[in-house]
This record gives C-alpha cells, structure tokens and sequence, in this order.
C-alpha cells in the first residue's frame, strides 16, 4: 500500500490501478498466511491441552443486512458462544437451546444454581 500511496501524482490512473490491485493482492495473502499460522496455533493447543474447541460458523451474519443480521447474529453466534461458556464455567451440560432473557442471565441462573 505504501507504493500505492507515494505514487500519487507521480504516475497516470492506468498503472496506478495495477499498483492498487498488487498491493490488494499482498495484503489478502498475508492474511491468509496469518489465518493459516493462527489455526496452525489453536489446533497445537488442542492437541497439547487436550481442549474441546467448539466452531461457530458467523458466514449467515455477514451475508444478512439490518434486523435479519441482528436475530441471525443473536441465534448463530451470541446464544451458543452463551451457552458454551456457561457449560465451560460450571462444568455441565446445559441444554444448548436459547435461553428466555438475555445470555448474561442466562450465566447469572447458571451459576447459582451450584
């Protein structure tokens, strides 16, 4: 990008579209290898710590606009990321359907009912 930027003024719209498009092409492969290195990461430590990783899969959230995004958000991502931490927290199965309320009360009935 710092090419792109320095070029301006310097150079016609032709080429600097093709600096633009290098330098959009160089930032998506850096973050795919970062992507790549991160899961590398997170799958060592399951392995090493023996942990349960649980996948939440937000693409629905993305692909949705306005109140659609919010109840696909509230029932894809914040309800069963609640309900995994609650199980984390007291160490039992809680039944993973969403819960009345807000998630947050959701932990606070969970945790005093011990």
């Amino acid at each position: 990008m710092d090419e792109f930027f320095r070029s301006e003024g310097l150079v016609d719209g032709e080429t600097r579209a093709k600096i633009l498009k290098a330098a959009i092409d160089e930032i998506k492969m850096n973050t795919c290898k970062l992507a790549c290195r991160q899961v590398e990461k997170i799958l060592r430590m399951r392995e090493e710590f023996v942990w349960q990783i649980h996948r939440l899969n937000a693409k629905e959230v993305f692909l949705r606009c306005g109140g659609d995004a919010n109840e696909a958000s509230e029932k894809l991502v914040l309800v069963p990321s609640t309900n995994i931490v609650v199980r984390f927290i007291c160490k039992e199965n809680i039944d993973p359907k969403p819960t009345i309320g807000t998630p947050s009360s959701a932990i606070v009935v969970a945790t005093t009912n011990n």
